[in-house]
């Protein structure tokens, strides 16, 4: 039973422990109002359940209404969206402005750049190489290697597209199964830009490259040379590095039946 007020109006012992401990609790919960922890949370909850049996107390009542009424989990750092205006739109992109609330309340301008249509990829992984393309990107001007990417087709199937991409900007036809490898979003902070990537183990050569100004050179390279490529710089297009690395931490990960570790699989 709990302990309620002594003589002369002082708390007993037992009802300031109460007092303390919903004062704490209550101070747990507004550091959780506005941030996203789940380790506060989860501690918020274990109180919360302590503090039930005394539900009749009015200021654990008070804490036990707002732990239930305070966001759950996983939507404290939702931005919300007031408003959108268009800045700029062509057949490629669509740049808007919008009216952004953070946690807290206050308001951003920001900018978004949506996508015409998803990207599709491939790494084609042949005798412990992959194909890749020496390129320039004239916005950044710089040279680097880079897998075979580009926009899918409406109606297109995703790993068609990336079949295709390989073939007009390498002169290599992928052959074999075509298995997704990794689903990247390269910059969800300002675009919707999506990049699906997929991976192949086997091509046959048709020819030079449809696309042949995608490319000053298109080669075959090392799986090993690919960490040390990036070190210096050669590797540097998100949607690449993601692969290609992806590629080796796959390669490095036990698989029962199939070797040592870092033996290629394919």
């Amino acid at each position: 039973m709990l302990a309620g007020v002594g003589r002369g109006g002082t708390p007993t012992p037992a009802r300031a422990d109460l007092d303390r401990g919903v004062h704490v609790a209550d101070e747990m919960l507004d550091r959780a109002i506005g941030i996203e922890s789940g380790r506060i949370h989860d501690r918020i909850e274990h109180v919360a359940q302590a503090l039930r049996p005394h539900a009749a107390e009015p200021n654990v009542a008070a804490f036990l209404q707002r732990a239930d009424d305070s966001p759950p989990e996983g939507t404290l750092m939702r931005w919300t969206v007031h408003s959108e205006r268009d800045l700029y739109r062509d057949q490629w992109v669509h740049v808007a402005a919008a009216d952004v609330e953070i946690p807290g309340g206050r308001h951003l301008d920001h900018r978004i750049i949506r996508t015409a249509a998803p990207g599709a990829g491939i790494a084609v992984v042949r005798d412990q190489r992959v194909l890749l393309m020496w390129r320039h990107r004239f916005i950044t001007d710089t040279w680097a290697w880079e897998i075979p990417h580009g926009s899918i087709r409406p109606g297109e199937e995703p790993a068609d597209a990336a079949a295709r991409e390989a073939e007009e900007e390498t002169g290599w036809r992928p052959t074999g199964p075509i298995r997704p490898l990794v689903y990247s979003q390269p910059s969800p902070g300002i675009m919707t830009s999506q990049h699906h990537i997929f991976r192949a183990d086997a091509a046959t050569h048709i020819g030079p490259p449809k696309d042949a100004f995608e490319s000053d050179k298109v080669e075959w390279i090392p799986t090993t040379e690919v960490l040390p490529l990036i070190n210096k710089r050669h590797i540097v297009a998100g949607t690449t590095l993601v692969a290609l690395l992806y590629l080796l931490a796959d390669a490095s990960t036990p698989d029962p039946g199939a070797g040592p570790p870092g033996r290629n699989r394919s």
